[in-house]
C-alpha cells in the first residue's frame, strides 16, 4: 500500500500577516532603528592623551534623555568613536560621561596606579562630565578633558 504524500498546508492570512508583523518589528528594534549622530573626540587627562581606555555615555533623564541606549567605544591614543548598538554614533540629547583607562600591571608590583579609575569620571551617578550629542556640533564639541590629582 503507498502512502500519499501531501503538502503541508499554505498559511492563511492571519498567519501571514503575524509573521510579516513581527519581521517588522523585530526588524525595528535593531541597530538600523536607532537614529544616531556622529560622536568621535579626543580624551586628555591632565594634558596628556589617555592612552588605553573606554569612554561611555550614559542617558541622562534629568536633562530630557529617556533612552535606555549606553554608547561607548575604546579609546586608542586619546582618540574615540562612539557606537550604539553596533552603530557608529549616539542617538541626540544629554549624556552623563565615563572614562576608564587600561593599565599595564607590573607582575612584581600589581597595585593600580591610575588616579583616574579611582575619579569622578568612572560612575555613572555621578560623572563629571556632561555632554549634549547634537546633530550638527561645533568642532572639538566631543573632545574630553579631564584632570585628576
Amino acid at each position: 500500500m503507498a502512502r500519499r504524500m501531501s503538502r503541508p498546508p499554505l498559511p492563511g492570512p492571519l498567519t501571514s500577516l503575524f509573521a510579516l508583523g513581527a519581521i517588522i518589528l523585530v526588524g525595528g528594534c535593531g541597530a538600523g532603528g536607532v537614529s544616531t549622530a556622529p560622536v568621535s573626540g579626543q580624551i586628555t587627562v591632565n594634558g596628556k592623551p589617555l592612552e588605553a581606555g573606554s569612554v561611555a555615555f550614559h542617558p541622562d533623564d534629568k536633562k530630557g534623555n529617556t533612552s535606555t541606549l549606553v554608547a561607548s567605544s575604546d579609546v586608542t591614543q586619546g582618540k574615540y568613536t562612539l557606537y550604539t548598538k553596533g552603530k557608529a554614533g549616539a542617538p541626540p540629547g544629554w549624556y552623563r560621561v565615563t572614562v576608564s583607562e587600561v593599565e599595564m600591571l607590573d607582575s612584581t608590583n600589581p597595585v593600580s596606579k591610575s588616579k583616574l579609575n579611582k575619579s569622578k569620571y568612572v560612575d555613572p551617578a555621578q560623572a563629571a562630565l556632561a555632554v549634549e550629542v547634537t546633530s550638527n556640533p561645533p568642532p572639538g564639541a566631543y573632545d574630553l578633558k579631564l584632570t585628576v590629582e
